[in-house]
């Protein structure tokens, strides 16, 4: 799985993916939780699944993941990624889609 992070707030990085990769990276996030790959994460893969899945949820889309995810035990502290790493989701993305909302992002100026 590749998180998609532009932003440190998940919410705001939900905004800018587009609806297909958003659908697909709340599953992904519930793979991941599944597969206890990312230890010591937990809390903040949660937090992240859901915030995709509420974002699909306003789209009118059904999702099976969010009621999973809820009941995954969390240590209660969301350990997130550094700040260098947000550079490089949004730079992903772009390179993905060239229509992506980030390009009228005010702090991304493209060289």
């Amino acid at each position: 799985m590749q998180t998609f992070l532009p932003y440190p707030d998940f919410a705001a990085s939900a905004t800018v993916l587009d609806p297909l990769r958003r659908g697909r990276q709340r599953v992904e996030a519930l793979q991941v939780l599944r597969a206890l790959t990312v230890p010591g994460y937990e809390e903040a893969l949660v937090r992240y699944g859901l915030e995709m899945c509420g974002h699909w949820c306003s789209l009118g889309r059904p999702d099976t993941c969010a009621a999973t995810m809820t009941t995954w035990p969390t240590s209660g502290h969301a350990r997130t990624a550094c700040p260098c790493d947000h550079t490089t989701s949004k730079a992903a993305i772009i390179a993905m889609s060239s229509c992506s909302r980030l390009w009228q992002c005010r702090t991304y100026r493209p060289r």
